[in-house]
């Protein structure tokens, strides 16, 4: 941080490039009438010492300008805005007392923050921190607040959630839900407290979190006493799961089985973070919607048997945009789902990132890719009942299902009086097609060579033959497709 010059020694601003100061919306100038209203209101005060036309504003913006600083303060604080300013005028009366204000409480640098009580006492000091916004600052400032009053902070997750994690695992798997156990500090680490507030506490978590998951806390507190059971049990489970710092979400299935860790995303809110714990929850559970089969063989025969076209889905079920959305406009409609069942067998191929597949549909689903050259996802094949091929089909901008229906149904009548030799299941792994490969020719002069390529938000994500790899599309140059 900068330290000011003082203001007698500043170096001048022409007079007529200079502007009167005016304190923040909700601040004053005015220490002694704002010390005389925090005492008659029982109040602490803020006593804010910044630069206003010069210094690094982070501070204003992303803490004083919130709605969520404004809703704390107007309960807690008196504020007072001491300012050092290079080109703007202040009186002369609020340049002493801003001066004299530095000098009492020894400010050096600029942005700084005294917090007073009611009476004037110092209680303690805070800058700008660069995690946590508005939620962390006036965590920390409560913190200073409660200390003052010789209470400890306390903090309690509420009755959504038990200590006990026996009763836990047993409530999981006799309803059938995920286990989510916190590992917290509850009295002395900030980000487990800021968790709790931006996440934990929010009616959206509450909501989602009673119908997906049970509940459990391992708490690791400094000044509050944990009775002896649970001491001992929270010590175990750290000492389990490899537990190494606060705060730790770990998510297990209904079974007992650890599906993984759920990160906290800063201050992305309760809706990213469920969308993120979604993700994390379906792993094992990979199975496909009503009416669809993995089974690729079965399928085959199903489809010779009932003289039907066989509709094998290529998508990218958990991170793919395109994908998500032909299954939300067309697959999920009971459009769709009516016409299907006297038309098609469906047969889904998947490729997920955070969802576990078995071994056997891993690689039929990598054969399968090869065998029918596919190079991005969704990419949708029709198949007659005896496995010819009679088109390709994909994601359509607008129509939904309607469209893509009569689209598939143009191609379905290819399927009567065919007779082909080409073998239904797929090449064996070890004796596989040739595969197409796409060549990305990047700017700092790489090509990358990729046996699949699916499309997420502003970067390509490439399937080599070392393994997936992602790309930024402002980083490619040129694409050659096979």
């Amino acid at each position: 941080m900068s330290t000011p010059a003082p203001a007698s020694v500043s170096t001048p601003t022409p007079a007529s490039t200079l502007t009167r100061s005016t304190a923040f919306e909700g601040w004053t100038s005015q220490n002694a009438a704002a010390l005389e209203r925090a005492k008659k209101e029982d109040k602490v005060v803020l006593l804010a010492f910044i630069g206003s036309d010069w210094c690094d504003t982070n501070l204003k913006e992303e803490v004083f300008d919130s709605m969520e600083f404004k809703d704390w303060a107007l309960s807690r604080a008196v504020l007072i805005q001491c300012d050092f300013p290079h080109n703007t005028v202040l009186d002369e009366a609020t340049k002493k007392q801003n001066d004299a204000l530095m000098h009492k409480f020894g400010i050096t640098s600029l942005p700084q923050v005294v917090v007073l009580d009611s009476s004037g006492e110092k209680i303690g000091q805070l800058g700008y921190y660069e995690k946590g916004g508005a939620s962390y600052w006036t965590l920390l400032c409560d913190d200073l607040l409660t200390k003052a009053k010789g209470k400890s902070v306390v903090m309690s997750l509420g009755d959504d959630w038990t200590t006990n994690y026996s009763k836990a695992v047993e409530r999981a798997k006799k309803e059938n839900k995920a286990l989510i156990m916190a590992f917290m500090a509850s009295d002395w680490c900030m980000w487990c407290r800021l968790l709790k507030k931006q996440i934990f506490d929010t009616q959206e978590f509450k909501d989602w979190a009673a119908s997906r998951a049970v509940l459990v806390v391992c708490d690791f507190p400094e000044n509050k006493v944990l009775d002896r059971a649970t001491k001992e049990q929270n010590d175990a489970l750290m000492q389990k799961f490899g537990v190494t710092g606060f705060p730790a979400i770990l998510a297990f299935n209904s079974s007992g089985e650890k599906l993984g860790q759920l990160s906290w995303h800063g201050t992305n809110g309760p809706s990213y973070w469920i969308k993120m714990s979604n993700a994390v929850l379906q792993k094992g559970k990979s199975k496909p919607a009503d009416g669809w089969t993995t089974h690729y063989t079965q399928a085959m025969e199903r489809a010779k048997k009932e003289d039907k076209a066989l509709v094998l889905s290529f998508t990218a079920s958990d991170w793919s945009e395109p994908c998500k959305k032909l299954k939300a406009d067309v697959f999920d409609t009971q459009e769709f789902r009516n016409w299907a069942p006297s038309r098609v067998v469906l047969v889904e191929c998947d490729f997920p990132h955070d969802t576990e597949l078995d071994d056997a549909t891993k690689i039929q689903n990598e054969a399968l890719s090869r065998q029918f050259g596919i190079t991005g996802c969704p990419t949708v094949i029709v198949l007659s009942s005896s496995g010819e091929k009679l088109g390709e089909l994909g994601c359509f901008a607008s129509g939904g299902a309607s469209y893509w229906i009569k689209m598939c149904d143009a191609l379905l009548p290819k399927a009567k009086g065919k007779s082909i030799t080409a073998p239904a299941t797929p090449a064996a792994p070890d004796a596989p097609a040739k595969p197409k490969i796409t060549k990305y020719l990047l700017k700092d002069g790489r090509t990358i060579e990729a046996l699949l390529s699916m499309e997420a938000d502003d970067n390509y994500v490439l399937k080599t033959d070392s393994g997936m790899q992602t790309i930024k599309k402002e980083d490619v140059v040129e694409i050659n497709k096979p």
